[in-house]
This record gives C-alpha cells, structure tokens and sequence, in this order.
C-alpha cells in the first residue's frame, strides 16, 4: 500500500511502498528510517534568503568598483590638466598626438617622456631609466599615470642628479 511521504517546506512528496501486512509502528519505524537516509528538505526560505544576500553582496561589490573607476578617471582628468599645465605647447601638442614628451633636465640632459609608471623615461644617449616606485607611487589607492608622469617631470627639471641617483638605470 504506497503511503505519500512529505514533510513542511519541502518541494515534492514522495510516494513510498509499504507491505500491508506491516503493523502501524513497524510502518512508522520504516518511514522514519526512509526519512533519515534521504537529503535534508529543502528550505525555500532558507535559500531566498541566501541568494538575497549574496545578491546584495554582489550589487554592493558592483558599486564599490564603480565609484572606485569614477574617482579614478575623475583624479586621472585632474592630473592631465595639472600635466598639461607643467608643459610648453609643443609639448601639449606631443601629449595630445600621443607621441614621448621632451624635458630638459636641470644639469641640461635630454630626455624623452612616454606615458607610463617606469621604464618610460629615455636619456638622448639611449639609456633608459625607471623611476623609483616610492617615488612616484604612493601605498594604497591607484594613482592616475599622469600623476606619476608629473612627479618624473618635477624631479628631472628641479634636481637632475638627484633623479638620477634614485632612478634605475639600464
């Protein structure tokens, strides 16, 4: 005689056969065995309220990132226009095609500038130097390249040598 198993909360009964000649505590004793040996039932609130969470988790973590790349791009367009303040126009004009930056440096060695952290700045004798990262790059939150591009700049027209004793050289 086939008895309809079901218990609260879960999402489909189960049909489970039983000898008629089974009295009612045997036929108890047997649906609680079944009961034990099959997977917990589901909780549909348990699970909404899990998947609500990691939801809420995800937008949380969506938006951080957001606001993150909006100060970003906001600091980076503030830096562009510090950059392009420090500039001649000639070197406004090289920034805006794209092209390497030409700063003369206090003790008067030429150099060339490309947008970058390190490894961006080239002496005209070809040697090619890569700035400190202390120096040019604070702990923490990211720092827009034209920030570091500027730091470079001051140090090569203000202290030269000194730039060159921090810098790597290769």
């Amino acid at each position: 005689m086939p008895y309809i198993v079901s218990q609260p909360g879960w999402t489909q009964q189960t049909a489970v056969s039983i000898p008629a000649n089974v009295t009612t505590t045997a036929t108890t004793m047997l649906l609680s065995r079944y009961l034990a040996t099959i997977s917990t039932p589901y909780d549909a609130n348990v699970e909404y309220e899990a998947a609500r969470q990691r939801d809420e988790e995800r937008w949380e973590r969506e938006e951080r990132i957001r606001e993150q790349r909006e100060r970003y791009r906001a600091a980076s367009r503030r830096a562009t226009e510090t950059l392009r303040s420090l500039l001649t126009e000639e070197n406004q004009r090289r920034l805006d095609a794209g092209f390497d930056l030409l700063i003369v440096g206090s003790a008067g060695g030429q150099y060339r500038v490309r947008h970058g952290y390190q490894g961006n700045i080239r002496r005209s004798d070809g040697r090619t130097f890569c700035a400190h990262p202390s120096m040019v790059t604070p702990e923490g939150d990211l720092l827009p390249t034209e920030d570091a591009m500027i730091a470079q700049i001051l140090a090569l027209v203000t202290d030269e040598p000194a730039f060159l004793r921090v810098a790597n050289a290769s």
